[in-house]
């Protein structure tokens, strides 16, 4: 059934191409421009280490890793401070970069096909949108300065 649904999204009588026809298809952009410009964002980073093969298999994404098997460890913070990400030179920049879980070292290589796979989905993404990825760091560092950003 849940293909036929997404079959038939472009089909106007069903109810999620009704329901898709009212959302702004960038509510997600401006969200975060809201977000960021007025208080800067923060994340959380944890992990969750495989205790056995049974109950966590780094190579099954199918099989959830509870906190009560696997509790979640923070190792850091990412944050980022208030700024205007709607700047055409922000914007153009945010085009320009990209990133992939292609770059690592072998003690940090991607586990399973769901973590190997997102190399080549991180590619394409990269390569629809024209992203070169061949700005220096002082290019970055001088467009976030210009920006009122200070990387810490």
């Amino acid at each position: 059934m849940g293909f036929t649904v997404m079959r038939d999204a472009e089909n106007q009588d069903n109810p999620i191409y009704r329901w898709l026809s009212k959302v702004d298809p960038n509510f997600l952009s401006k969200d975060l421009s809201e977000r960021i410009h007025s208080n800067g964002l923060a994340f959380n980073l944890n992990v969750q280490l495989e205790k056995d093969p049974e109950s966590t298999p780094i190579e099954d994404n199918l099989k959830e890793w509870t906190e009560v098997v696997s509790p979640s460890i923070p190792v850091g913070l990412i944050s980022f401070p208030p700024q205007n990400i709607d700047s055409p030179e922000q914007q153009a920049l945010c085009q320009q970069m990209r990133f992939t879980p292609g770059h690592y070292v072998s003690q940090h290589r991607p586990l399973s096909n769901l973590g190997r796979g997102r190399i080549f989905t991180y590619a394409a993404s990269a390569g629809q949108r024209g992203a070169s990825g061949d700005m220096s760091e002082q290019q970055v560092l001088d467009i976030l300065k210009r920006n009122q950003v200070t990387p810490k």
